[in-house]
């Protein structure tokens, strides 16, 4: 994704707005998968700050809470993903990479 992303940055000049909006497609697609994974990341710390809680003698449910809204979120990125990649994969835009 990224060099695709950073190949049509060089080839803009010369290709013009077919290559501008693959650039977009693959930044937007790039924030998705950087935001699912952020996600999924704290998903874990939550987890284990829960058990931690819920072992010190506290309750631990707001870290359940968060966690659950965290994957939500995940669940609606990988969405998002799906669509922005059909998009990229079936756009007219990519036509000047040969593909």
């Amino acid at each position: 994704m990224k060099r695709l992303r950073y190949a049509s940055e060089v080839a803009e000049p010369v290709i013009g707005k077919p290559a501008a909006t693959i650039r977009r497609r693959c930044k937007k697609i790039q924030g998705i998968l950087g935001d699912q994974h952020d996600y999924l990341a704290l998903r874990i710390v939550l987890r284990e700050l829960g058990s931690q809680t819920q072992l010190n003698g506290n309750n631990g449910f707001t870290f359940g809470v968060i966690h659950g809204a965290l994957g939500q979120r995940a669940l609606r990125a990988e969405h998002m993903f799906d669509r922005r990649w059909q998009r990229l994969a079936n756009g007219k835009a990519r036509r000047w990479i040969g593909s």
